[in-house]
């Protein structure tokens, strides 16, 4: 009886760890997005801009943000075509301690599969991919780059970036303002109340 229930002990571990890896390897496959995020996930204007107000911690903004930056990377959108591969993505932050807090959520979401493996390799908890330009590459020539308002108007303008992801509004957009949040191609936003 002993060594039955040790055996059954041994199969329900061995289970758990399957499933552990299963959802750190694609874990939005096993999310259940709410009304609201659902809705902006499904959202395709014709304008490119995506907006998402809610309270601080109050809906998972970023969550979203960081789920459809990751599926545009991979050209892998379930609601509507993309741009195909590889493109650029921008995910500007106002801080640096924001910019690891996002790239951490971003990595919770990111399928690893699609990742090459020195970016997977690189990821760390307490610095994301790194203080200097961390850089996300995906094994389809996609690249996702995190920024901060920090380093100023200068060093944003002038972006490549295909998608833009902002989480705050800027305070002007237009063509020429050369903001990285108001470069060519899609935008999305995800502002708290100001």
């Amino acid at each position: 009886m002993v060594a039955l229930e040790a055996d059954l002990y041994d199969d329900l571990l061995d289970a758990a760890e399957c499933w552990r890896e299963a959802v750190e390897q694609d874990l939005a496959s096993w999310l259940r997005w709410t009304p609201p995020q659902d809705a902006w996930l499904r959202l395709n204007p014709q304008s490119g801009v995506k907006l998402l107000r809610g309270g601080n911690q109050a809906i998972g903004k970023t969550t979203c943000a960081m789920q459809e930056v990751d599926w545009r990377a991979r050209g892998a959108h379930p609601h509507y075509p993309t741009r195909k591969p590889p493109v650029e993505i921008w995910v500007v932050c106002t801080s640096w301690s924001q910019s690891v807090a996002i790239q951490t959520k971003f990595w919770s979401l990111a399928r690893r599969d699609a990742l090459t493996q020195d970016t997977r390799d690189r990821f760390r908890l307490d610095i994301g991919w790194g203080k200097d330009n961390p850089t996300v590459l995906y094994a389809n020539g996609s690249i996702v780059r995190f920024r901060t308002t920090n380093q100023g108007a200068k060093a944003l303008a002038g972006s490549s970036a295909t998608f833009t992801s902002t989480s705050r509004r800027p305070r002007r957009c237009s063509a020429s303002s050369g903001s990285a949040s108001c470069a060519a191609g899609d935008r999305w936003g995800l502002p708290s109340p100001q």
